[in-house]
Order: C-alpha cells, then sequence, then structure tokens
C-alpha cells in the first residue's frame, strides 16, 4: 500500500495543489474515456450474444474525453468550490449535507 501511495497518491495529490483546474480536467477525461471504453466492451458483448456485429467506435470516447476536459472538469471544479463555500469544512455531518445538495441539485 506504501508503495502505490507514493508512487500515484502523492503525485496526485501534490498536482491538485498546484494545478487544481488542469489535474481535475486530466482525472475526469480519463474516467470518462475509460467509463465510455468499457460500455463499448458490455454493447459489444450484448451484440456478440444476439449474432450482431459491434465495432468499437474510438471517435467516441474521444469525444466523451473532450467533454470531461473542457466541460465536465472545470464545471465540477467550480462546482465543488460552489458546495465548499456554502458547507465549509469535512467534518461528517458536513460531508453529509455537501452530498445531499450535489445528488439533489
Amino acid at each position: 500500500m506504501a508503495f502505490f501511495k507514493r508512487i500515484l497518491v502523492q503525485p496526485y495529490m501534490r498536482a491538485l495543489d498546484k494545478h487544481p483546474i488542469i489535474t481535475k480536467m486530466f482525472t475526469v477525461s480519463t474516467l470518462m474515456a475509460t467509463g465510455d471504453v468499457i460500455a463499448q466492451k458490455v454493447e459489444e458483448r450484448k451484440q456478440a450474444k444476439e449474432g450482431q456485429l459491434y465495432t468499437y467506435d474510438p471517435k467516441r470516447t474521444m469525444r466523451f474525453a473532450a467533454v470531461g476536459f473542457f466541460y465536465s472538469g472545470p464545471a465540477l471544479h467550480a462546482w465543488f468550490k460552489v458546495l465548499e463555500r456554502f458547507f465549509p469544512g469535512s467534518s461528517p455531518s458536513t460531508l453529509v449535507k455537501k452530498i445531499v445538495v450535489d445528488q439533489f441539485i
């Protein structure tokens, strides 16, 4: 676990401290692209069972990555800043409030 923390977590946390928006843009972009690849693999398997051919669409994955990078990453950064302004801190009750507001707005 110490290796994982030293190699991945600490550099990521330093990047968040130094360049929060760009780090979040890359993070969201990577997560959205990865999610799309997984979704396409699921669709491929589903269609293969039905005897249909499915071709992976890399342009679709790139579109997801672009939306994550240029829209979702910056928007989520701003949104969590707003939540922090209204609910400062990280106590358990504050975290619950942030989660509730985030999920219902």
